[in-house]
């Protein structure tokens, strides 16, 4: 009796031993499933879904970071990518504040990537010129470095607003060392520092040499006309759209009329749009949905596939 008691307990022990090692192996294999599908997940968005990543690095700074936007069915062949550039006169503002401009491309051009960055402000210890114009530079060595993961190419087109313009404007004509920037649009960007607007008001040139790294350019030189993109137009300017208000009292309209003339006699295709009663910003719903109609023309012509 003793000896079936021992050989019952003993088949117990096994049965219950079995059973949990069998719960831990299924708990396992459980884990290792649900890892397979979350990297499946993440790579069938890579290589096949639409998908948005936010606040990716792409230098030292805490300030350079940026937001993708993958479009569907995308490939290092095709997908063609835009970057939005912010204002805050070179010392302040956010990605944030372009967002509104991601649905309105996505909806005109479903084939394009989206890039909307952040970049180094200007501060008492860190000068605007020529830094942002080399973190526009790092950001694209970023993405072409991740053109295969991404499955991007290596074609940028750069929207910037006010004084994001003047960085994407001064980015293309004279820091694209690849020429891989092949449009530009500029929304009140200032254009020509030698403008009275600007060389008549007091301190300006104290208040200018506040955002220069003198050391990082020849000596000698007039900074105030070498940092003026209207007046930096060459022969491997791109294509450029523009977009102003009449009464700008921030950047005069004359800034982009100037770029104007400048890119016509270079034989650059630009178009320049004028809104009537219209400041720097903050424009009107109605004129809004110009620049979605214009820039997006713009895009199709200059910048499709």
């Amino acid at each position: 009796m003793h000896f079936i008691y021992k050989k019952l307990f003993l088949v117990l022990s096994i049965c219950f031993i079995f059973s949990c090692s069998t719960e831990r192996i299924e708990e396992q294999n459980i884990q290792k499933f649900d890892s397979e599908i979350i990297n499946s997940e993440i790579t069938t968005s890579l290589n096949g879904r639409s998908v948005a990543i936010q606040n990716l690095n792409y230098g030292a700074n805490e300030e350079q970071v940026y937001d993708i936007y993958l479009p569907e069915e995308r490939s290092t062949n095709t997908t063609k990518v835009i970057v939005l550039i912010h204002g805050g006169g070179w010392t302040s503002g956010d990605k944030s504040a372009m967002e509104e401009f991601i649905p309105m491309l996505q909806n005109a051009n479903p084939n394009h990537a989206i890039v909307n960055m952040n970049y180094v402000l200007s501060n008492e210890t860190t000068h605007a010129f020529p830094n942002q114009f080399n973190n526009i530079d790092d950001l694209l060595n970023e993405l072409c470095n991740k053109s295969t993961e991404f499955q991007i190419s290596n074609e940028f087109a750069l929207i910037g607003r006010s004084s994001g313009g003047h960085i994407a404007l001064m980015y293309d004509s004279v820091y694209d060392e690849f020429d891989r920037v092949k449009m530009v649009c500029s929304l009140s960007g200032p254009t020509d520092f030698t403008h009275p607007f600007y060389t008549d008001k007091p301190n300006f040139d104290r208040l200018f040499d506040k955002l220069v790294n003198v050391d990082a350019f020849p000596p000698n030189v007039n900074l105030i006309r070498r940092l003026s993109p209207a007046l930096r137009v060459n022969w491997y300017t791109s294509p450029t759209i523009i977009f102003h208000g009449n009464n700008d009292n921030i950047v005069p309209v004359g800034n982009s009329r100037k770029l104007k003339r400048k890119l016509k006699k270079k034989g650059i295709p630009k178009r320049l749009i004028r809104f009537e009663n219209e400041g720097h910003s903050n424009w009107s719903d109605e004129n809004m949905q110009v620049v979605d109609q214009k820039l997006n023309r713009f895009i199709q012509n200059h910048f499709s596939i």
